[in-house]
């Protein structure tokens, strides 16, 4: 297996984290609410 260069890593695990936290907003306002 080919390991990806850090930047691509980095750039993944920034958009995962990115999406996760915007389905976590969406999906929870409650949290919106209490901040």
């Amino acid at each position: 297996m080919i390991l990806p260069s850090p930047q691509i890593a980095i750039g993944l695990l920034l958009i995962s984290i990115g999406i996760v936290v915007s389905f976590d907003i969406r999906f929870d306002p409650l949290k919106i609410k209490s901040k």
